[in-house]
This record gives structure tokens, C-alpha cells and sequence, in this order.
């Protein structure tokens, strides 16, 4: 599958749970607008990527916040439920990668990078 029909593909899964993706200056989820954004200035491939790991959020943050209470974006909040819900999140978005086959090495290097900076200090 090519990469413009793997992001086609993805955006229809953001549909069918009743997302809008929109392409802007940064990349989130946000469940009460039900919107999810993709920072318009990553590559094809990353917006892919980011797109896969938005999905997840949006699949999973209802019952992360069941369990944890209210989440905070993880660049503002390092705490460990914020952490689990970008972990949940990162699952959901392995299953995208296998299922439309961008599992690989770019795909990994985007994930571990991202997991890297929940542990940054500021």
C-alpha cells in the first residue's frame, strides 16, 4: 500500500469514530472537539505516524481517564498516568503500523523518539 493511501486509509478510521483530522501547526486529540490535529509540516511518512498514534488516543483515552482521572497533553505533564496513555496510545498505533503494513525501522525510530522525550526533564 502506498504511503497517500495508508494516510487515506487512516483518516477514514479518524472518521469512522467520529474524528475530524485537520492538518495544522501541531499534532493532538482532542475528544471534546473530536478533532484530531497533524502537524501539517511533518513528512508524508510521520504525518502517517502521528496520525496512527492521534487514532489511538482517541480509541483509548476514555478509559485511560476512567482510570487515571484527567489527562493533561504530555508535553506539559510527565506524570505517570500522562505516561500510560501515551504508552496505550502507542499500542493502538503498533496495531495500525501492522495491520497497513508501516511497521519498520522509520516507523520505530518516529515511536522511540517520542517515548524518549515522556522522560526528558525540562
Amino acid at each position: 500500500m502506498k504511503l497517500k493511501q495508508q494516510l487515506q486509509k487512516l483518516e477514514r478510521i479518524a472518521g469512522s469514530l467520529g474524528f475530524e483530522v485537520i492538518y495544522s501547526n501541531e499534532t493532538n486529540c482532542s475528544e471534546t472537539d473530536k478533532v484530531i490535529s497533524v502537524n501539517a509540516n511533518y513528512t508524508l511518512r510521520n504525518k502517517i505516524y502521528a496520525l496512527a498514534h492521534e487514532i489511538g488516543h482517541a480509541e483509548t483515552l476514555p478509559d485511560c481517564q476512567a482510570a487515571f482521572g484527567r489527562l493533561t497533553p504530555s508535553g506539559c505533564d510527565r506524570s505517570w498516568s500522562t505516561r500510560e496513555a501515551e504508552f496505550c496510545a502507542w499500542l493502538a498505533a503498533d496495531l495500525f503500523a501492522n495491520d497497513l503494513n508501516f511497521y519498520d525501522k522509520y516507523y520505530l525510530q518516529f515511536k522511540h523518539a517520542h517515548l524518549a522525550s515522556y522522560y526528558q526533564k525540562d
